[in-house]
């Protein structure tokens, strides 16, 4: 999870600089998406306490949890480079500037 903050810190100093406003709110919206996490996963459990005695019960959250990691791991393919990842790979000089 700190890797995340650590992304969203490096790329708005990159590419919005002076507006800490603007960290801070992709922060919080970071924490929501965490916190709605939790509460999806508490309804979940909620609602499979209901589930007689089956393999459905341990299946569906599994399942689930997999669906959202497909995902994620989806999304992170669309995800820039980050400028420090960039300056220390052994890329020419002026790739360093696409990423900005």
């Amino acid at each position: 999870m700190s890797a995340a903050r650590v992304y969203v810190a490096i790329r708005n100093n990159t590419v919005i600089k002076g507006h800490p406003l603007m960290f801070s709110s992709q922060l919080s919206i970071e924490l929501a998406i965490n916190i709605f996490g939790v509460m999806t996963a508490y309804w979940v459990d909620y609602g499979m306490s209901f589930v007689d005695h089956s393999s459905v019960q341990f299946r569906f959250p599994l399942a689930l949890q997999c669906l959202f990691a497909v995902c994620t791991l989806v999304g992170i393919l669309f995800l820039p480079e980050s400028p420090r990842w960039v300056s220390c790979s052994p890329l020419p000089p002026h790739s360093f500037l696409t990423t900005l």
